[in-house]
């Protein structure tokens, strides 16, 4: 059983709100891709915010970092097999990691732009 299924919530606190509010409170749920009620209301009242986060640049950021690993791997058997390496793989190699470096500084910078 997880500390989650083990928590018991024994006290109830009912809050009045207008429908206006209630709307309200629905649209931030949908901005927080939550439908949980009862956690996002405890959320917001304990934390006193949510972080929405636009996750693509990560996604991004994941993908060049497999694409570097892979060439890396291949440019290393490549070399371990014959003791050659071509300018072209290194050059590739170089500018996906330079992109991933500018993506990693952009991201860095938002992320503490949200603080």
């Amino acid at each position: 059983m997880t500390q989650k299924e083990k928590q018991k919530y024994d006290i109830i606190i009912k809050v009045p709100v207008t429908r206006d509010q209630l709307e309200m409170i629905h649209q931030r749920m949908r901005e927080a891709h939550t439908d949980n009620r009862a956690a996002f209301i405890r959320k917001m009242a304990l934390d006193g915010y949510f972080l929405e986060m636009d996750t693509s640049p990560i996604k991004e950021s994941n993908r060049l970092l497999r694409s570097v690993s892979n060439n890396f791997n291949q440019v290393a058997r490549l070399a371990n097999s014959t003791g050659n390496v071509y300018e072209t793989d290194l050059a590739d190699m170089a500018q996906k990691l330079n992109r991933l470096w500018d993506m990693q500084t952009r991201l860095m910078e938002k992320i503490l732009q949200t603080k």
